[in-house]
């Protein structure tokens, strides 16, 4: 049976977590460094990483996938998990932009996964992390 938590443990919950996209501007980085003091964060500098660190056995409690990278978008990625590893698919945050194109808002329209619009704060950030966190049963680790 997994354990569930509440929103108010969430908060003190050491949650891992795949940072997916690029890290381009000090901003992303002061992101992931704050969401750094309290989860366990990786950054994956593409979906193809993430998507091998995941085939490899790495666990995560979420993965935060940008919209838009330079391999493929974050459509094609969740795309990819469906089909590898689909009970992770419920586990991704996307982030966006802004300037979606129609595909992309067709996409967002069908999934009941949370998102995060930019700009945003990093207590929006983590707020948005904690309350997913307390919804989703804690992760654990794949038998090889």
């Amino acid at each position: 049976m997994e354990a569930k938590i509440d929103a108010s443990e969430a908060a003190g919950r050491l949650g891992r977590q795949c940072a997916l996209g690029r890290l381009p501007s000090r901003r992303f980085k002061g992101l992931f460094a704050a969401l750094s003091e309290q989860h366990d964060v990786v950054a994956a500098d593409s979906g193809r990483q993430a998507l091998d660190l995941l085939g490899h056995g790495e666990v995560f409690d979420l993965i935060l996938s940008n919209m838009m990278m330079p391999d493929m978008t974050g459509m094609q990625f969740y795309e990819a998990l469906l089909q590898t590893l689909p009970d992770l698919a419920n586990r991704v945050i996307f982030v966006s932009g802004g300037g979606m194109t129609p595909q992309t808002r067709d996409f967002l329209a069908t999934i009941s996964n949370t998102r995060v619009e930019m700009p945003f704060s990093v207590s929006k950030l983590r707020s948005t992390v904690n309350e997913v966190l307390a919804r989703l049963p804690v992760s654990r680790a794949r038998q090889p």
